[in-house]
């Protein structure tokens, strides 16, 4: 939807992006569901592959206010500070059945997802053992949020099921540290986004 990936590419946004990752910035994902993801925690650095090296970013952009039922972005402050959940380590977790389970929709594995039973009990007992608060991002039509690949985060389960939570979610990496995303195109505004030639889950 092009109203969508004008908003996405923002000049000023992909400019305040530059200057945080230190390089231009390429849009390769956009989620507009207008439901809660209900994703467990998570980095989003481990999803990538190891060669994007923290050269990511992602943007949550308020497309409405979110109501604190509706399953909001929550958050945990300082964790990108934490030790790199590295790719390989997770991968070392997951059952050689995980790892060759195909989704019958898609025929991708969805090795992510099954990542879920160790990985959200490891931070639920770092929350408890450290203290930590769970933030909410309650944005109000708008309201953007910036975060970094190494941040700890979820969409929450939403307290009232299928309660709207209208937003824009997108990912974007270094023009240079993403060479598994060899076509792109550019933006009107200036701005890059990576083209698939498949679909993706």
């Amino acid at each position: 939807m092009p109203e969508l990936r004008d908003l996405a590419l923002y000049p000023p946004l992909m400019e305040i992006m530059r200057s945080l990752i230190g390089e231009p910035m390429m849009l390769h994902l956009a989620l507009t569901g207008w439901i809660s993801t209900a994703r467990a925690w998570h980095q989003d650095d481990y999803l990538n592959p190891p060669h994007v090296a923290s050269w990511y970013t992602a943007v949550w952009i308020a497309l409405d206010d979110i109501h604190p039922d509706s399953g909001p972005f929550e958050y945990l402050p300082g964790s990108h500070r934490w030790p790199l959940l590295r790719r390989e380590k997770v991968l070392a977790y997951l059952t050689d059945e995980e790892l060759q389970r195909k989704e019958a929709l898609t025929g991708h594995n969805n090795w992510e997802k099954y990542a879920e039973r160790f990985v959200t009990p490891a931070v639920d007992r770092e929350i408890a053992e450290s203290g930590l608060s769970v933030t909410p991002f309650l944005g109000k039509k708008g309201d953007v949020l910036i975060w970094h690949g190494m941040l700890m985060h979820r969409g929450s389960v939403a307290r009232v099921p299928r309660m709207p939570r209208k937003s824009l979610i997108t990912h974007y990496s270094g023009v240079n540290h993403r060479k598994d995303m060899p076509y792109r195109s550019t933006h009107a505004g200036g701005g890059s986004y990576a083209l698939f030639d498949h679909a993706f889950e």
